[in-house]
C-alpha cells in the first residue's frame, strides 16, 4: 500500500498546503496501479481522470474557517470588556450556565457559557482545585460578568432556559429574557422524540456525543477549567444551529 508522510500544516495554512500536489498524484497513481484488477473499467476510467486533474487544474482551497465549537476563554476584565461588546451588537446569543448541582439555592455557578455570532466564549466564574477548595486563578467574579454583559437587556437562547433563568436570576441579580428554547421547539416539532441536548444535537445535526459522564458532572466545579470551556461551549453551538433549524420550521 502506497502511503504519504504526514505533515502538520503551517500556522494560518489551509488543508490544501500540507501535502505537495505532486506528492498526491504519485500516491493516487500508485493507488489505480493497485486497484487496476480490482475495479470496473470505467470506474478506473474516472480514477484517472482525476488523477490527470491533479496535475492539470489550478489549486482552489482556503483556508478552513475557525471551528465555532472552540471556545475563547474570557479570563481578565479587558477581555471582558471586548466580549462585552459583540454581546451589545449580536443578533443572536445563545447562553448556557454550568452549575454546580442543579438547585441554585445551594450551587454556584461555576462558568458562563456564551455563542455570539459564529463563535463561543466561556467565562470561568467558579472553578475550585480539589486538593483545597481554593478558587483556580484566571476567572472573574459573576457580579462583574452580570454587569459587563447586561444579558437582561438582550433577547436570548437557550436550551431549557427556564434552568439559566432561574440560576442568572437568583446568583446574578439579573431577569433575562430568552425569547426561544430549543427543548420547547423540538418537542413541538416531534414530540415523540427525546428532547434534550445531547440526543437532538445527535440526532439533527449528526454531531458526536460530546457530553461528560455523569461522574464528572457531578464534580463539574474541581475539573480544569479548559475541559469545562470545551464542554460549554459545544451545548452552546448546537444549541445555536438547532435554533436556527428550527426557526427554519416553525417561523
Amino acid at each position: 500500500m502506497h502511503t504519504i508522510a504526514q505533515t502538520r500544516p503551517a500556522e494560518g495554512k489551509g488543508v490544501c498546503d500540507s501535502l505537495s500536489r505532486p506528492a498526491i498524484a504519485d500516491w493516487v497513481e500508485g493507488m489505480i496501479g493497485e486497484l487496476s484488477r480490482q475495479l470496473p473499467a470505467e470506474e478506473m476510467a474516472v480514477l484517472k481522470s482525476q488523477a490527470n486533474a491533479l496535475n492539470e487544474a489550478t489549486p482552489t482551497c482556503k483556508m478552513l474557517a475557525p471551528d465555532p465549537t472552540k471556545p475563547t476563554i474570557v479570563r481578565d476584565q479587558d477581555g471582558l470588556a471586548d466580549l462585552a461588546a459583540k454581546v451589545a451588537v449580536a443578533a443572536e446569543l445563545t447562553v448556557d450556565l454550568e452549575t454546580q448541582g442543579l438547585d441554585p439555592h445551594r450551587g454556584q455557578i461555576v462558568g458562563v457559557g456564551l455563542a455570539v455570532g459564529e463563535s463561543t466564549f466561556y467565562i470561568p466564574t467558579s472553578h475550585r482545585f480539589e486538593t483545597d477548595g481554593a478558587l483556580r486563578p484566571g476567572q472573574l467574579p459573576l457580579i462583574d460578568v452580570m454587569a459587563a454583559l447586561r444579558l437582561q437587556e438582550k433577547s436570548l437562547i437557550g436550551h431549557n432556559a427556564k434552568y439559566e433563568t432561574k440560576w442568572l436570576s437568583y446568583h446574578g441579580g439579573v431577569k433575562c429574557h430568552f425569547t426561544w428554547d430549543t427543548m420547547i421547539a423540538a418537542r413541538l416539532l416531534r414530540s415523540d422524540l427525546p428532547a434534550d441536548l445531547k440526543d437532538l444535537a445527535v440526532r439533527e445535526l449528526d454531531v458526536p456525543d460530546w457530553g461528560l459522564s455523569k461522574a464528572e458532572l457531578k464534580r463539574i466545579q474541581l475539573l480544569p477549567i479548559e475541559m469545562v470551556a470545551a464542554y460549554c461551549a459545544k451545548d452552546c453551538w448546537y444549541t445555536t444551529m438547532l435554533y436556527r433549524r428550527q426557526q427554519a420550521c416553525l417561523v
